[in-house]
């Protein structure tokens, strides 16, 4: 049984280190995925798409977030945490802009978020205790108003980052919002059932679902090969609150012994504060 991922690796920092000096912008940066909302048809009782207001880039979510302030206004920083989901590569220590940040962080475990300041930064992934070669590095563009999540993926011998932008939109009190996100470099396309209904179709590696709206409660998640049919991974138990946005993540090697596993994380919208 898959639960709510609580435990976390503590940062390093005691807080986020500034971007990159102005002039940057020609670096090459990771390509930042979008959330999509689609209006999905037959929308019934259980199954509610988010109602969402047109927001700007760089301002903060309407009042009905919950905790997040009701004026609209341009604001500086955003929130990441990194999410190590590379089953190929042990502890590592994360370097940001040339400082030690995350120490250790292992397999399937989350920093928390931490609150950022908008601009580039160039991000340095070593082996825990190992700073004679990084295992890789990236450059991100983290933009003000946002909540991001970075994914360590990727093999031992292609790793990479997945920068992934958590939902920031209004939540209503009366469902919970679950969204999947397939990192499993080998996994076959997907089909996701909840219920024993289909809900999601071909969900492939670094893609990102839409947000689905559920009764708060148990639920039954089941992943199939979307050729074959065969059942590759299922929860029995997926426990949802309402009003709670959560991210539930396909990881793993489908050759390993251990084979994939979900986790199921809940999103910042959630309880983070933009103030």
């Amino acid at each position: 049984m898959a639960q709510v991922q609580k435990n976390t690796t503590d940062w390093q920092t005691d807080s986020f280190p500034n971007p990159l000096p102005d002039g940057t912008g020609d670096m090459e940066y990771l390509k930042e995925v979008e959330l999509l909302f689609p209006i999905e048809e037959g929308v019934d009782e259980e199954t509610v798409e988010l109602e969402l207001p047109n927001l700007q880039e760089g301002t903060t979510s309407p009042k009905g977030l919950e905790n997040v302030g009701g004026n609209q206004q341009t604001i500086s920083f955003c929130f990441l945490r990194f999410f190590h989901a590379n089953p190929s590569v042990g502890a590592v220590d994360i370097y940001i802009n040339g400082i030690k940040a995350v120490s250790g962080i292992t397999y399937r475990k989350f920093t928390e978020y931490k609150k950022a300041r908008q601009g580039y930064y160039r991000i340095s992934v070593y082996a825990a205790g190992d700073i004679r070669k990084p295992i890789f590095t990236a450059r991100l563009n983290l933009i003000g108003g946002r909540i991001y999540t970075a994914a360590l993926i990727g093999t031992a011998t292609s790793p990479g980052l997945e920068l992934i932008t958590d939902n920031q939109r209004v939540l209503g009190s009366n469902f919970a919002f679950v969204r999947f996100i397939q990192l499993s470099q080998n996994a076959p396309l997907l089909d996701v059932y909840i219920d024993q209904r289909l809900r999601i179709e071909d969900l492939a590696y670094q893609e990102i679902s839409r947000y689905l709206s559920l009764l708060p409660g148990s639920h039954q998640l089941k992943f199939l090969n979307s050729e074959t049919q065969a059942n590759i991974l299922e929860d029995p138990d997926m426990t949802l609150r309402r009003a709670r946005a959560y991210s539930v993540y396909i990881i793993g090697d489908l050759d390993d012994r251990v084979g994939l596993q979900v986790v199921i994380a809940l999103e910042g919208v959630s309880y983070l504060i933009f103030s």
